[in-house]
């Protein structure tokens, strides 16, 4: 079954109507901070939907297009397959906190969500903040139905959702294996599927750094498609080999323009208890 782009309607009828009234499922996500469709529809002036929510995403992407471009000089090719407008789905490796305005950044404005750990949810402030800049939570244990369904939601608004498929961020600068709830997504969404390498990121502030160093990012843009009659298992092959060729790419750029490895700090498996 290959993904095919469709109308952004076409994705709620696919889940039996998910513009409806909220389900209990639906309450449930909006427990974990997950924005309804009530909120997409009329959202009230301080909800992250709201004017309020829209004017601070606007505020720090003005804000962080000047401080990104003067201390992390950033390159970016393959940007022009972008969708200008639609849903899409922004397959990414993660590997630094710079990675999501990173691609929010070089996106054409085009307004982006992410998915997010869901205990990033608990303080109340927090949660305001980083809802009001896309993300959504999702449960790395457990149900991901709620945040599966907020995804699906945002893009039936015709919005951009980015998937760091690893699960979180790469202790040591390289790609790792992918989570399979990804072709879910994939499978689910029948939008078109932009692929971004990003090179650099895990270097100016990886995972074991408490403050970054200012270091040159590089970012490659490409697609992806579903291979023609794969399954599930060979799709997420391919897709991993899709980025593993954009991010060789990137990492060639990244070094013409300066780019230097950090030294890899060694971990222990009580680094990760979760």
């Amino acid at each position: 079954m290959q993904p095919s782009q469709t109308q952004p309607a076409a994705i709620a009828d696919d889940f039996g109507g998910l513009a409806q009234k909220p389900s209990k499922v639906d309450e449930r996500m909006v427990a974990a901070g997950g924005i309804t469709v009530a909120e997409l529809a009329r959202p009230k002036f301080f909800s992250p939907a709201g004017p309020a929510g829209v004017l601070l995403y606007e505020m720090m992407f003005a804000i962080g297009s000047v401080l990104m471009g003067m201390l992390f000089p950033l390159r970016v090719t393959g940007a022009n397959v972008v969708p200008r407008k639609g849903p899409f789905l922004l397959i990414a490796n993660h590997g630094s906190f710079l990675d999501p305005p990173m691609l929010g950044q070089t996106c054409y404005r085009r307004r982006l969500h992410y998915l997010a750990m869901d205990k990033l949810f608990k303080f109340a402030p927090f949660r305001w903040l980083i809802k009001a800049l896309g993300a959504i939570p999702i449960e790395r244990i457990g149900n991901a139905g709620p945040g599966l369904k907020a995804s699906l939601k945002v893009l039936a608004a015709g919005e951009g959702l980015v998937i760091f498929p690893e699960g979180g961020r790469s202790p040591d600068g390289e790609i790792q294996p992918f989570k399979r709830g990804v072709v879910l997504l994939l499978r689910k969404a029948k939008t078109p599927v932009v692929v971004a390498a990003i090179s650099g990121a895990f270097d100016a502030w990886p995972i074991f750094k408490k403050l970054p160093i200012f270091r040159p990012i590089w970012i490659h843009y490409t697609t992806w498609e579903w291979p023609a009659g794969a399954d599930e298992k060979t799709a997420l092959a391919s897709l991993f080999a899709t980025l593993l060729d954009a991010k060789a790419r990137a990492d060639r750029g990244w070094r013409n323009i300066g780019g230097k490895h950090i030294q890899v700090r060694t971990f222990k498996p009580e680094d990760f208890p979760d």
